[in-house]
């Protein structure tokens, strides 16, 4: 019998990519989400539940060998607003599913965090992924539960929103609308396909990544004017640009990171989707889904 996994946050933008790269990878794949999948596919069973909900989680992982969590809110600002929410969804949420974990025993759980937690940045978000990276780290000592913690760089790529920079982008670019960046041009990311973020899931799967804390970028760091060039290249267009340099300083320059003592490692792929492939491929998913 195939290895099951449950994908905690599997009908979100990263969540759903995983859980396709996994079902080609013959894993039994468990959906799990408030809502159900849009993209599910027949090798794939949905599970609709509540992380908040101890009885959903368990049912959901109950005979999985692995478990990912996608799952809660991942956006600065409305992380900014709703503070409650975000203790909730992020924290207990993730207490709830190592709980599940530790009960049923499962081999490890992978837990998606952020770049921005050991940094100056990120506000509530960033202090609620570094307490569960701490939570997590505990539970390996206490009851020898195998983890890893996934740090991403910008991940851009089909199945995303306006809430994704790069989408945002193109979709103002093509409506020949300005694009409002809120920071300055000399900014610097280091860009993420999302089939490469799908790729990188299923190699951490390896034992030899065990109880390791993970940075998951781009193989080059790009200029966000840079982006902008190559964006009016494919379209073939001088693109509408504002830069708002005044900003909340929620966001980073050029890294995030500041002095820590528990080092992560960086893992890439040797071979990764071109960023103007990568953008060409969005673009395309934008004309369809309007």
């Amino acid at each position: 019998m195939n290895k099951q996994i449950t994908v905690w946050g599997g009908s979100g933008f990263i969540g759903s990519h995983v859980c396709d790269f996994l079902s080609k990878k013959n894993f039994k794949v468990i959906v799990a989400d408030r809502v159900k999948s849009q993209y599910l596919n027949k090798s794939q069973k949905m599970f609709v539940g509540n992380i908040n909900n101890i009885l959903d989680v368990e049912k959901s992982i109950k005979g999985s060998h692995y478990v990912f969590n996608f799952a809660g809110i991942a956006s600065l600002d409305e992380s900014k607003t709703n503070p409650i929410e975000v203790i909730n969804s992020n924290i207990l949420g993730n207490i709830n599913i190592l709980e599940g974990c530790r009960k049923f025993k499962i081999k490890k759980y992978i837990f998606a965090s952020t770049i921005y937690v050991f940094s100056k940045y990120g506000g509530l978000y960033k202090s609620s992924k570094q307490s569960c990276e701490l939570f997590l780290k505990e539970y390996e000592k206490l009851f020898n539960l195998k983890y890893n913690i996934l740090r991403f760089g910008t991940v851009y790529g089909p199945r995303t929103d306006s809430r994704n920079a790069i989408y945002n982008y193109l979709k103002l670019a093509l409506e020949n609308k300005e694009i409002k960046i809120r920071s300055n041009k000399k900014i610097i990311r280091e860009y993420i396909h999302v089939n490469d973020v799908s790729s990188l899931c299923y190699k951490i799967l390896n034992s030899k990544y065990d109880n390791q804390d993970l940075v998951l970028t781009g193989n080059y760091t790009t200029r966000i004017e840079d982006l902008i060039k190559l964006i009016s290249e494919v379209l073939g267009k001088k693109l509408k640009v504002k830069y708002l340099t005044k900003t909340d300083n929620m966001h980073y320059e050029i890294t995030p990171y500041s002095y820590q003592i528990n080092l992560s490692k960086k893992i890439h792929l040797e071979s990764s989707i071109d960023l103007g492939q990568g953008i060409i491929n969005l673009i395309d998913f934008i004309n369809k889904k309007d």
